[in-house]
């Protein structure tokens, strides 16, 4: 996935916007009530809407950014992040009452910081973010924001000990996250409203929210079709937002595939479990979330 980026760094048409000679580090980071932007993947069907709203806390002015994850047109569960700009234009994040340090646009290409993740279990995940580049010029070729973006800062986000658990952020003054890779999929900006300002792709109509029951186990179903050629859909249920890993083992115990590597929300998954590479034969999948290990077989037959 680290290589599909360059298909992005292409020579294409120069927006007409106001990233070009914004300076301020504030502008990275835009933020004001009815704000949205709207992203797709690029390898994979969806898409998502995030919203702001605004919200005081011990004196603090926070806005809540809603995330909205849309798979096949529909989503099942919205995600709240509360977060603040300071005046230098670092970015902070509550989690419980405990407020974390996000993203510094104001400081140097190799800075770098920590922050933690605490789950209501009391289990903490730490980041390490870095302030990888500020790139003079960076071009996306593909949707209807296709541009070159100027001025543009990239954060390296890492967790330490965890295989793959990488993303990279990208944002440009003046939109604020316009692209973001991480090892298993790609997010690109296609529209927004940003301070009442419209830009590209911003019909919403595909968005349909639904009341989907909240799981109350760990569950890791039976793949389907079984047995299967060339691929198999596997589904699983997480009962609070939590870090998972749901990889394929042959029956040695050798990990062959990761299909999920990251945090998830509490809800109803699933991932595809593509067979093309592989032999027929017995396989496992393991899915570990918290202190719940959950395995089952698959079979592929060619």
């Amino acid at each position: 996935m680290r290589n599909s980026i360059l298909g992005f760094l292409m020579l294409v048409v120069t927006l007409p916007s106001a990233n070009l000679h914004a300076q301020d580090s504030t502008d990275y980071f835009p933020l004001h009530v009815g704000d949205f932007w709207r992203y797709k993947g690029d390898e994979q069907l969806w898409s998502a809407r995030q919203d702001v709203d605004t919200t005081r806390i011990n004196g603090n002015k926070y806005f809540v950014l809603r995330w909205y994850p849309l798979y096949q047109g529909v989503v099942a569960d919205a995600v709240d992040d509360t977060v603040r700009v300071d005046t230098s234009g670092d970015v902070f994040f509550l989690n419980g009452t405990e407020e974390q340090l996000l993203y510094k646009f104001h400081s140097v290409v190799n800075d770098t910081w920590e922050y933690r993740y605490v789950f209501a279990s009391g289990d903490t995940v730490t980041h390490v973010v870095t302030l990888a580049a500020v790139l003079d010029t960076f071009q996306i070729s593909g949707g209807p924001l296709k541009g070159t973006y100027r001025n543009v800062i990239v954060f390296y986000d890492d967790q330490p000990g965890a295989y793959d658990a990488w993303t990279y952020s990208y944002f440009a003054p003046g939109y604020g996250l316009i692209f973001k890779q991480w090892q298993l999929d790609e997010r690109i900006m296609y529209g927004a409203l940003i301070n009442g300002r419209l830009y590209g792709d911003t019909n919403t109509t595909d968005i349909k929210l639904t009341e989907t029951p909240i799981a109350t186990n760990f569950r890791l179903l039976q793949n389907y079709p079984n047995p299967f050629n060339p691929s198999s859909t596997i589904e699983y249920d997480l009962p609070e937002r939590t870090f998972v890993d749901l990889s394929v083992y042959d029956l040695l115990g050798r990990k062959l595939k990761t299909l999920v590597r990251g945090l998830r929300d509490a809800g109803t998954y699933e991932a595809k479990l593509e067979g093309g590479d592989l032999p027929s034969g017995i396989y496992l999948y393991r899915l570990e979330a918290e202190q719940t290990v959950l395995v089952r077989k698959a079979m592929l037959v060619k």
